[in-house]
């Protein structure tokens, strides 16, 4: 890595590598303007949420190609360079919490970033017999070969996951700035800097590479050599559902209840209709596997019942159904498409597996009477509960889930729970709770109808009695 330079040689370093003017002003080795140490910034980057300890020990190796001397590439230039040994980074889960160079880890763009450096360069005891002054030109990549332990996880055949990493096809071009003292004749290392060929896709990127993502000027030092790999883990979708379906390693679950003193027992006997739209991270589909399927599955859980629900018929929108395949029925879920499904009470649908960084769009359709609410896990990470409107559709948005899960972990938990709530009494029935107040009414009615029947009946008499003379007075009769 190296330290921060000073304003006053940082412009002039990177105008004279845009330029090509490769040989370096005459400084010396302990000028403070010069970074001292040069070292590799390697960066692991996970989907937010995953496990750390569930990462296994990864080393990376990164080497150094003798390019040539002052432009010169020949064999006899090369003979004359120092070799710079391999670099070896090890990601170790009780490395992953270490706060240097910045705080670590950290998140950015969706994903975990773990920082490691290593330094490969201390221009106090760098030592070389140079053979002459000149800018000595390395190129720096990252080996294809690493090692984990243990073995990453390779179980999608059987209801597992497999293990992943994508390597950095970064390549850097490095240089050291060989110089004659003046007084001495001496020559010494001057100085050194870096120049980014690729990115880490292996697209041309020409320039001087960014500074550690969280890196600050005053407090931390930059970094120019700088590779980032990628750490992913994809259940297994492609093929079959488990053969026994288990909600505790589902990647997400949609469950739906109901509340409220309104229900009645026609409710519970009610399906309730969602619609969900999968949303493919941008930052992840670069990363995908070329076979990553289109069509997530994703099956029904009865609580109560502790079983899958294996007959999915008579629920709308057969046309997302898949009853023929597996030994029991599924919802099949193109990714980007809006797909709709149905629960009663107490059922949960369970994604058997969903793409690392995959969002999702959730609508639970309009319901007379009933209030919708819904509360969200993601990541393990609870999200406040929200209500909607009595009689009106819902909808949430998560834009980053994390794919990889067990619900059994709560630090990897994902769970959209849906309830909605009933304070009155909808029109499908008359609720017991409610029935004390119904008896008032009741006997308010009948009192009203009493008064009604002897008010009629007393006015009957009365003029019964004034047409017979009976109880009126004298001067009625005249």
């Amino acid at each position: 890595m190296f330290r921060k330079l000073k304003l006053l040689l940082a412009p002039m370093l990177v105008l004279a590598l845009c330029l090509g003017a490769l040989p370096a002003a005459t400084v010396m080795a302990n000028d403070p303007m010069l970074p001292q140490s040069a070292a590799i910034t390697k960066i692991l980057r996970t989907a937010i949420g995953l496990d750390v300890d569930t990462i296994p020990e990864l080393v990376f190796t990164f080497e150094f190609t003798e390019v040539g001397i002052d432009g010169d590439e020949t064999a006899d230039a090369k003979s004359n360079m120092p070799a710079i040994s391999d670099v070896t980074i090890t990601f170790a889960t009780d490395m992953m919490t270490l706060a240097s160079p910045l705080t670590n880890p950290y998140n950015a763009s969706g994903m975990t970033h773990y920082v490691m450096e290593k330094e490969f360069i201390d221009a106090a005891t760098f030592t070389h017999a140079w053979s002459n002054a000149g800018v000595y030109e390395y190129l720096i990549t990252e080996k294809t070969t690493f090692v984990a332990d243990p073995p990453l996880e390779q179980t999608k055949s059987t209801g597992g996951y497999d293990e992943t990493v994508v390597l950095s096809e970064a390549s850097y071009t490095f240089f050291l700035f060989v110089e004659e003292h003046p007084d001495t004749g001496e020559l010494f290392l001057a100085g050194f800097g870096a120049y980014r060929e690729t990115a880490d896709d292996g697209s041309i990127s020409v320039g001087k590479a960014d500074p550690t993502p969280g890196g600050n000027q005053d407090t931390y030092f930059w970094s120019q050599v700088i590779f980032n790999n990628n750490f992913l883990r994809d259940y297994d979708d492609d093929d079959d559902p488990p053969p026994t379906p288990d909600p505790d390693y589902a990647a997400l679950i949609v469950s739906k209840d109901l509340d409220g003193k309104g229900l009645v027992d026609a409710d519970s006997e009610t399906k309730y209709t969602f619609s969900i739209t999968l949303i493919e991270s941008e930052l992840y589909a670069s990363f995908y596997p070329d076979d990553m399927p289109s069509e997530h599955y994703a099956y029904v859980w009865d609580i109560a019942a502790g079983a899958v629900v294996a007959d999915l018929s008579g629920r709308d929108d057969a046309s997302s159904i898949d009853s023929t395949s597996y030994d029991y029925d599924v919802y099949v879920f193109p990714m980007g498409g809006t797909t709709t499904f149905e629960l009663y009470p107490g059922e949960q649908l369970c994604f058997v597996s969903l793409p690392d960084g995959t969002g999702y769009e959730i609508t639970e359709n309009a319901t007379p009477f009933f209030q919708p609410t819904y509360s969200i896990i993601t990541a393990g990470a609870d999200v406040n509960s929200f209500s909607g409107s009595t009689g009106y559709a819902f909808s949430f948005q998560e834009t980053e889930y994390v794919g990889h899960t067990n619900q059994t972990n709560e630090n990897l938990k994902n769970e959209a729970a849906w309830v909605n709530i009933c304070n009155f009494n909808p029109t499908t029935g008359l609720s017991l709770n409610d029935l004390s107040f119904i008896g008032l009414i009741v006997l308010a009615v009948g009192g009203l109808i009493l008064f009604v029947v002897v008010k009629s009946r007393r006015k009957k008499n009365d003029e019964e009695e004034i047409v017979t003379g009976e109880f009126c007075p004298t001067d009625a009769r005249i």
